[in-house]
């Protein structure tokens, strides 16, 4: 700690480094100047240190893998470079088959526990698609868990099939979801997402479906994205 320390002091953010290691936790403005601060890797260091103050060595992981099972998507969204519009010659859709066989080889391999299930918005999909994915894989190898679909995928689903989000939902349980990714916020600020992803759900919509998905004791998780077109 004694070389992090010198570091420290030789920082433009030393004030709230060192009041973090007093066990402070930075306010609004501190946090704007850490995300204007080049430091990252002494923030990192100073944040190690205190994650292994408060945990010790302890860490927890998931083994699992990401299945994008199809790249075919009507929302392109300025910031990917991984959606295809229909039709595209290197548009893919996985088969029931085509997945089985990648989660087979990845737990052959890696004995991951979970499939973390992801793909862009794909209108020609039904929800038997889902289903049929996701009871295969339960049934198969029923020591991975499934992970999957983004609250706005859940969406486009609920649009296909003139249905509910929460009918969506429900039916996706039933045949084995038993988590949700925190993907397809971006970031919960209306004015950046009409500029960066205007094609997909408000974050409103995103706040309801996590809500929908909850009280059916699915979890989910929040993911945010920034560094895009925000400012201070």
């Amino acid at each position: 700690m004694s070389q992090t320390t010198e570091q420290i002091q030789k920082s433009d953010i030393k004030d709230i480094l060192e009041n973090s290691l007093k066990g402070n936790r930075p306010g609004p403005k501190d946090i704007l100047r850490l995300l204007e601060s080049d430091d990252v890797h002494l923030m990192g260091l100073v944040s190690g240190y205190l994650t292994k103050k408060q945990f010790g060595n302890k860490a927890s992981f998931v083994n699992n893998i990401i299945l994008n099972y199809t790249n075919v998507c009507i929302t392109d969204c300025k910031f990917c470079a991984f959606y295809r519009s229909p039709g595209a010659e290197d548009s893919y859709t996985l088969s029931l088959d085509e997945i089985e066989t990648r989660v087979k080889t990845s737990y052959d391999m890696f004995k991951i526990r979970q499939v973390l299930i992801q793909g862009g918005h794909n209108p020609n999909l039904k929800i038997e698609y889902y289903e049929d994915a996701f009871k295969m894989i339960r049934k198969k190898f029923p020591t991975i868990g499934v992970h999957g679909l983004s609250t706005s995928e859940i969406d486009m689903i609920a649009r296909v099939e003139k249905s509910s989000t929460k009918e969506i939902l429900s039916r996706l349980k039933d045949a084995g979801l038993q988590s949700i990714p925190g993907a397809g916020a971006e970031i919960l600020t209306d004015s950046v997402k009409e500029i960066i992803s205007p094609k997909k759900i408000s974050s409103a919509d995103w706040i309801r479906i996590m809500d929908e998905a909850h009280s059916m004791n699915i979890p989910g998780s929040a993911t945010m994205m920034y560094g895009s077109v925000e400012n201070n």
